[in-house]
This record gives C-alpha cells, sequence and structure tokens, in this order.
C-alpha cells in the first residue's frame, strides 16, 4: 500500500531520496503543478506559448477536469504546495472555484497565477471563499502604453481595478489569506518603472513582489524577442540606481522581496549573465575583447576550445580561462599567439594594429563533476582587469559517482498537463504517463520515473531540461533541508 506522509516528514524523505540518488524515493511528491489549463485570452510578449505555434491549434490547448485533479488525491495532504496553474489563464476553466474546493477540503496549500482580466467582484469573493493560500497577479508595467504592449490584449486600469476589488475584499473579510503576490518580468522596457511598482504594490496592498528575469530559451522566435529586450541594452549603473531605490521602496513599506537579483544578485547577473553579450565593445573601453561562442545548446565534451580576442591600447598583461561550477573554479593561462584580423565587429577607433592578439585554447585533461560550467576569461592590462563571459553550457561527464546535483525535481516535483500527461515540470515535456491510464503512485514509482531519475543522477540529460540547466534557473525544492543534508 503506498504511503502518505505529513509535508515535513515528505520534505524530509524527498532530502535523503535526492541525496541518495534513490531511484524509487522514500517521498511523494512535494510539490506538484496542475496545469488547469493552457488557453489564455493575452499574448505576452515574453511568454513562451506566444512564440510556440502548437497553441494555435485547438487540439493542443483544453481546460483540466475535476476528475483527472481528483486522481492526485492521495498526494495532496503530504505534499509542500499545489499550484494550479500552467501557461494559461486559470480562470478560463469553467471548474476552477470547484478544484480550488477539493484541493482545500484535501488538506493541500494551493497557490495560482493570474492575469486579473477576469477577475470581477462575483468571481474574487468565490476565490476568497475557498481558501486559496496565495494568489500571484502579473503586471509587468506601471504605465498603461507600456503595459498594453507586453501584455497584449490587457488592459491597465481594468486589470489594477480588478487587483484592487479583491484586495477590499479581501481586507474586509480581515484576511491576509490568500497571500497577495505582485510578479515582475524584467525587460529593458520595463525595468526603469520598479520604483513605481513598488508604489502600485503598496497601494494595492500586496503582501510580496516577485522580479523575475527574462528567460532565456533557444527557441528561434523568441531568441529575436530575446535578444531586444535582454537588459544588456540599459547601462549598468542605471540598472543598479533603479534596483536599490525599488529595494528601498519596498523595505520602507513592508512589502516582501523575492528574485534572483536579491542579496547583491543584480551584480553577478551583469557581471556573469549572457545578458552581458561578450561581441559588445564600448566606445570608452581601453581593455575590450570578445570570444567566439559555440553555437546555441552545443554540447561541450572535455577535451574542447575557446578562441578569441583581446584588445589593449596599453598593452595586456595577463589573460586566463576560467571554468566555473558552483562548487569549483579552475583556470588556465591564455597564450596570444594569432594574428589580428582586419576587421573585428564593433572594434572602437583608435585601437592600434596589436600583431598578436588572438588565442586558441585547447582545454584537455579535466576530471570533472557532471554539472553546469560557466566558461569566462580574465584579461587584465596594468592595474585593471575586465571579465569576458561566454555562453553557458553543458558539460556531460559520463560519471555516475559524480556528486554534483543540479536537478532535484525528479525527486520532488510531479507536473500535471491538462490532458493528465506526467512531467517532472512544465519546461520538459519528457513525458512519464498518464493518470487516465495509470494511478499517480505507479507513475510515481514507474520504470520511466526511475529511469529519468538515473540519467538526472548520472549527468545525462534529456534536451529539453537543457536551456533551465544551462541558466541554472531551476528551483531548488529542498531549501529547507539542503544545507542540513548538503543535497
Amino acid at each position: 500500500m503506498f504511503s502518505v506522509f505529513p509535508k515535513t516528514v515528505n520534505q524530509l524523505g524527498a532530502a535523503l531520496s535526492s541525496k541518495s540518488r534513490r531511484l524509487i524515493p522514500w517521498n511523494t511528491p512535494t510539490h506538484i503543478f496542475l496545469e488547469v489549463t493552457n488557453r489564455c485570452n493575452l499574448s505576452c510578449v515574453m511568454c513562451g506559448r506566444t512564440h510556440d505555434g502548437r497553441h494555435k491549434d485547438p487540439g493542443f490547448t483544453g481546460d483540466i477536469s475535476l476528475s483527472t485533479v481528483q486522481k492526485l488525491e492521495p498526494f495532496y495532504n503530504s505534499s509542500t504546495f499545489v499550484t494550479a496553474t500552467g501557461l494559461g489563464e486559470p480562470f478560463l476553466n469553467s471548474q476552477m472555484i470547484q478544484i480550488l474546493h477539493y484541493l482545500k477540503s484535501r488538506g493541500a496549500c494551493v497557490s495560482l497565477t493570474s492575469n486579473g482580466t477576469l477577475l470581477d467582484e462575483s468571481l474574487s469573493s468565490q476565490l476568497i471563499e475557498t481558501g486559496l493560500d496565495r494568489i500571484v497577479f502579473s503586471v509587468d508595467s506601471s504605465v498603461s502604453e507600456t503595459f498594453r504592449r507586453i501584455r497584449v490584449g490587457a488592459s491597465l486600469d481594468q486589470v489594477l481595478g480588478n487587483i484592487e476589488t479583491f484586495s477590499r475584499l479581501r481586507s474586509r473579510e480581515r484576511s491576509r489569506i490568500p497571500f497577495m503576490i505582485l510578479e515582475f518580468v524584467a525587460m529593458a522596457e520595463n525595468f526603469g518603472q520598479l520604483p513605481e511598482i513598488a508604489e502600485l504594490a503598496a497601494r494595492l496592498k500586496f503582501d510580496e513582489v516577485i522580479v523575475q528575469n527574462l528567460f532565456k530559451t533557444f527557441e528561434p522566435g523568441y531568441n529575436a524577442f530575446y535578444q531586444k529586450n535582454k537588459l544588456s541594452a540599459l547601462p549598468p549603473s542605471l540598472v543598479l540606481e533603479t534596483w536599490n531605490d525599488f529595494q528601498e521602496r519596498l523595505e520602507q513599506y513592508g512589502i516582501q522581496l523575492y528574485s534572483p537579483f536579491s542579496d547583491g544578485g543584480i551584480h553577478n547577473y551583469l557581471a556573469q549573465s549572457d545578458e552581458n553579450s561578450p561581441r559588445r565593445l564600448p566606445q570608452s573601453s581601453k581593455l575590450v575583447g570578445f570570444i567566439d561562442e559555440p553555437r546555441a545548446q552545443e554540447q561541450l565534451v572535455v577535451p574542447f576550445r575557446v578562441s578569441g580576442w583581446i584588445l589593449g591600447k596599453d598593452g595586456i598583461a595577463t589573460a586566463e580561462i576560467a571554468i566555473e561550477s558552483v562548487t569549483e573554479v579552475l583556470k588556465f593561462p591564455v597564450e596570444f599567439s594569432i594574428e589580428r584580423p582586419d576587421v573585428l565587429p564593433h572594434l572602437p577607433s583608435g585601437y592600434p594594429a596589436i600583431s598578436r592578439c588572438g588565442f586558441s585554447l585547447k582545454v584537455d585533461g579535466l576530471e570533472l563533476k557532471p554539472g553546469v560550467y560557466t566558461i569566462s576569461l580574465l584579461a587584465s592590462e596594468k592595474s585593471k582587469s575586465t571579465q569576458f563571459p561566454l555562453a553557458r553550457h553543458q558539460i556531460v561527464v559520463e560519471d555516475s559517482s559524480g556528486q554534483q546535483m543540479y536537478c532535484t525535481q525528479p525527486w520532488t516535483t510531479l507536473f500535471v498537463s491538462w490532458d493528465g500527461e506526467v512531467r517532472t515540470c512544465c519546461f520538459n515535456e519528457y513525458s512519464l504517463g498518464n493518470i487516465k491510464n495509470s494511478s499517480v503512485a505507479e507513475i510515481w514509482q514507474g520504470t520511466n520515473y526511475q529511469e529519468f531519475r538515473k540519467k538526472v543522477a548520472s549527468g545525462q540529460v534529456v534536451p529539453d531540461c537543457l536551456d533551465c540547466l544551462a541558466g541554472k534557473s531551476v528551483p531548488n525544492y529542498l531549501r529547507n533541508f539542503g544545507g542540513l543534508l548538503k543535497v
């Protein structure tokens, strides 16, 4: 018989199972994601479904049914969180209120994300009555015109009016439930509005603001949008000034903040992320350079080669390649032995024709643990040093004893699509079974899930996972126990 455990015990079981790489975990899922619908009434410019042509096919879209949700009943009470949201607007599902009532009756802690367009007073009252724990509203601009360009099909005045009604009804019940969160996707076009977003969050009585970075994928249609809207279009000084102003205002209002940019993350993001293109050569810089990047999604297998050029008016003292993972940094000196070509992209005027400013370095003989590594070049010119980042890449190492665990979700997470397909997350479309044909317990413990866990534990990752791992954006749902057990 399949056992169901209290939430805290289940979390501990997940931490122990992932640490020991158990193919059949001791725990049930700690986090359950239900794609209540993949239909949406908007076409937001940064949303993956906007750039995915499959969503134009009526046969590809649909709503999850209450009967499908009920098939996961053994898991709800022991889960830490149930997120009732997919790549769509949840209130397009006509059974949404019934689904929420059911989930809460089974002891689930439930969250959902909405664009706020459909939330009138009647629906708001019903939603509060369900006992929903958290609601996230997507608000990516404080300016009507910008909002309309980003969240295509929505009106800022209407959305804010709906949120204000919801907030007022919540206050009338003298409750802090559901916990209200404003989510903001940071892009070049809207980043400067963050201080106004803090003011808006305070006025509407939000409890928390989430600021997400623009997600990087290698899908051609989305990549064109990403290149145009990434934060590197803004001066770093402006980004830091805006971010500091935003944080100070939230702190003043007592509003929580969750973001990869927090706790100094904004500095690391500007310094190391591929938001800083290695081919961007500022006119004002004394030391400039670029690296020849491997093709997107190319898997680097030891040995591999890195090449590029560095130019400095006053000469280059030293340079080295750094290969960095979460746990280690390996550095290799660079020897400049290649003649400078006649034309370099975006080369500032006035640079002398240095005869040998290029390099081609073969990296060999490494003993790397399975994981994702950032490759960069650090060049020094007298007292000044400049780092030039490369794209992050998956280095594949066949080593079943490797200690680098870069994704714990196969041991913690269950994602169920609207039509019953089971996956580990919303980005990975690798099907592990369908709860219309098998019980959820059979799938969680079954051979498909076991094989997937085995691959992740040994560093063999399915292609759908590369975008997430390469961006180091995979969430860790074991953070409560991870430090204790060093997961």
